[in-house]
């Protein structure tokens, strides 16, 4: 079953320095791992609720796959870029919805 990796979160503007190599290591490492990229918005149209202003949709083939790319080594050599360069967010593993 495949499973999306949904993130959100607002980039802190004092240390957009610090952001901007994480957008294409990040891609690069999704990429091994046989993440696929399908939302990567910095300007995200809030219509509802509280949410930030950048979201990224990854879809992997399963929630095992996106895990491991989640606690790689090239992961988690990176995603201190993001952390450390946000304000607020999340990120979530969701699987796709199956009817039965």
């Amino acid at each position: 079953m495949k499973c999306y990796v949904i993130t959100n979160y607002s980039i802190d503007p004092t240390k957009l320095e610090g952001y901007a190599d994480y957008p294409q290591k990040a891609s690069a490492v999704t990429t091994k791992f046989g993440g696929r990229l399908l939302v990567a918005s910095l300007d995200s149209q809030i219509v509802e609720g509280n949410p930030e202003e950048v979201t990224v949709i990854i879809e992997f083939e399963s929630k095992e796959q996106a895990q491991k790319w989640y606690a790689s080594k090239e992961y988690t050599a990176i995603k201190g870029l993001r952390i450390n360069a946000t304000k607020a967010g999340w990120l979530i593993f969701a699987d796709q919805f199956e009817v039965s």
